[in-house]
């Protein structure tokens, strides 16, 4: 990797596997978004692997986080528990509320597909408060959806209708 600074260039060492961990990831990444889950669990898990003991919580984070999304929609309920929980601890040492809001949003899809509604609420409303509080409007809308939706399918039109409008106030209004 080079710096160019003014006629001189100054040579960067690449840190140790980054690059390596970044294709990983990204492949990983892609894979799930091609429904290849069985290669994006291990793209992502060799994610991991790199990243263990590199002090590199926030990407170790991220990378558990979509290893734990892929496992849910393998079927693997408890699987992704548990990644998520790995996950949770070493957030804490970061201290991220969107990467918090993001672990509950991860956790309520768990939940979910695991059919503890009662507790997917929970968190979806948690990850929405979080999501307002740092002015995250994509992710308050979406999530606002996604607990909407929820709501909807427990016949909960009126709760539905309302956290649906919390998203709208998110979302720029269409130009006249």
């Amino acid at each position: 990797m080079e710096l160019a600074l003014g006629r001189r260039r100054m040579h960067r060492p690449p840190r140790p596997g980054g690059l390596r961990c970044t294709c990983h990831f990204a492949l990983g990444y892609l894979l799930a978004g091609q429904d290849r889950l069985p290669q994006a669990e291990a793209e992502l898990r060799r994610t991991l692997e790199i990243l263990e003991g590199t002090g590199a919580t926030p990407r170790q984070v991220n990378a558990g986080a979509e290893l734990a999304q892929v496992l849910c929609r393998l079927g693997r309920q408890s699987d992704a528990a548990a990644v998520l929980a790995d996950c949770r601890t070493l957030a804490a040492t970061c201290q991220d509320p969107e990467q918090a809001a993001e672990l509950d949003r991860i956790d309520a899809n768990i939940a979910i597909h695991s059919g503890q509604k009662t507790r997917a609420e929970t968190l979806l409303h948690r990850a929405v408060e979080q999501y307002s509080r740092i002015g995250a409007a994509l992710e308050v809308a979406t999530t606002c959806r996604i607990l909407g939706d929820l709501l909807m399918a427990e016949g909960r039109t009126a709760d539905a209708a309302a956290i649906y409008r919390h998203g709208l106030t998110f979302t720029p209004s269409p130009a006249p």
